[in-house]
């Protein structure tokens, strides 16, 4: 509400607090999300306290000190690291090439 408000009159009303982008609810205050994770803008202060989700890493990223890092080249990850956990690795991408003559042989 505005400052100087008269509290004793019939129209005061407090302002909500909302929280922003990778903030959640603790104890009616916004708190930053903790590394790793991520929430939506929008949670009322005032009300019950809320989680962060963990940030899940898309295809042929790694986790890396709590966030998702592209795999160097020729190396791949599956998707789904959670970046709140510990680090992962890449694997180094193997392709089996076929020959004409229909042997074939891998390499990186």
């Amino acid at each position: 509400n505005v400052a100087g408000d008269d509290a004793s009159g019939s129209n005061s009303t407090c302002d909500s607090t909302n929280c922003t982008a990778n903030q959640h609810v603790a104890g009616n205050a916004c708190t930053a999300c903790p590394d790793g994770t991520t929430r939506p803008a929008g949670d009322d202060a005032s009300g019950s306290d809320t989680t962060c989700k963990p940030t899940l890493c898309p295809a042929n990223y790694f986790v890396v000190s709590k966030a998702c890092k592209p795999c160097p080249a020729g190396q791949i990850n599956d998707a789904g690291d959670d970046a709140s956990g510990a680090d992962t690795t890449c694997k180094t991408e193997w392709v089996r090439i076929l020959h004409c003559e229909g042997t074939s042989s891998n390499r990186l």
